[in-house]
């Protein structure tokens, strides 16, 4: 098939400062034209098509910003954003099998998924250029986009056919913490050190608009529950170097929407450690180092009961990079 998208978009702002008090306000107004060149496939015979759509999205947005003291800043946010469906989902083309009686297809009335957006958060910097934060985020969603598995009549027949459809809507709510600080205190040259820290916590649910998912509270699919991580970097003189942790909780990621949720798909927490180091040679040039899943973390789902449906398991081993480069 061929796509072709043209964004024809406009702003207008305006900031207030008053003492302590930052205001800036803003709308933004964007045109999408969309059009493909594709074909269907009736009873065996192939017939050109060249679909379009069309729309207008208007998008406010209001920030503000409070110092509470010299070094330590409150802001505050709310804003609407989209998020507009890929090409691959909205290409109207089938991929038919006539051996399993499957069809997989776009849907090229998807509508982009929106949202409102909730912002609340507080900062205090420590030191030359550490700083400590704390943040609150909730998010309206409209429309939100997830892959349909259905058994459907299709040209007389009953057919599984897997599309991607709109959502009703969803919301996520969460909790963001994070420190960063150089350790400058140190005696040289452990004074190079610094840490980073971050943790989020979020809390969502989804709106199939469903009948068989009617009353089930359900999570937004591949929403991370809870993510986690840690950083230990040196950088001093020409040398840098960084030693970092990953973590995070399972997600949803696939459910047949005529099936129990009982029986998702659902991707295994993981915790895997990565390690990159860099040093300066002369004039632009350096050698770097990439190691990456130094803990040989595996990649493992399973369906509903992590006990009883294993999935698949992939076993990763480490890897590396090494190399030169050179900057202009």
């Amino acid at each position: 098939y061929r796509a072709s998208e043209d964004i024809t978009s406009g702003y207008a702002m305006s900031q207030l400062t008053r003492e302590r008090l930052t205001l800036l306000a803003g709308i933004r107004v964007e045109h999408t034209s969309a059009k493909f060149e594709s074909y269907r496939v009736t009873d065996g015979v192939p017939a050109a098509i060249a679909p379009r759509r069309t729309r207008t999205d208007w998008l406010p947005g209001l920030h503000a910003r409070y110092d509470v003291a010299p070094k330590t800043v409150v802001r505050a946010a709310f804003t609407e954003t989209l998020a507009r469906p890929t090409f691959s989902q909205l290409n109207p083309r089938e991929t038919r099998s006539t051996t399993s009686d499957t069809v997989s297809r776009g849907n090229i009335e998807l509508k982009p998924v929106s949202s409102r957006n909730y912002d609340l958060a507080i900062e205090r910097y420590v030191g030359g250029d550490g700083y400590v934060s704390a943040g609150l985020f909730h998010k309206d969603y409209k429309r939100t986009i997830y892959r349909s598995s259905q058994t459907l009549m299709f040209e007389g027949e009953l057919t599984r056919i897997t599309e991607p459809r709109n959502a009703r809507g969803g919301e996520v709510t969460g909790l963001e913490l994070a420190y960063d600080q150089r350790l400058t205190f140190l005696p040289a040259p452990f004074d190079g050190f610094g840490v980073t820290l971050n943790y989020t916590h979020t809390d969502s649910e989804l709106d199939s608009g469903l009948s068989a998912l009617a009353g089930i509270k359900m999570p937004l699919f591949d929403q991370v529950g809870d993510t986690f991580n840690a950083s230990l970097r040196y950088e001093r003189g020409r040398l840098r170097a960084r030693l970092s942790l990953h973590h995070r909780s399972d997600t949803l990621f696939d459910l047949a929407t005529d099936a129990a949720i009982a029986v998702g798909r659902y991707e295994a927490p993981s915790t895997s450690v990565d390690f990159t180091a860099s040093y300066k040679l002369k004039r632009g040039w350096s050698v770097y180092l990439e190691l990456a899943n130094l803990t040989n973390e595996p990649s493992w789902g399973y369906n509903g009961d992590k006990n009883i449906r294993l999935d698949y398991n992939e076993y990763a081993d480490w890897s590396g990079v090494a190399g030169v480069r050179w900057n202009l």
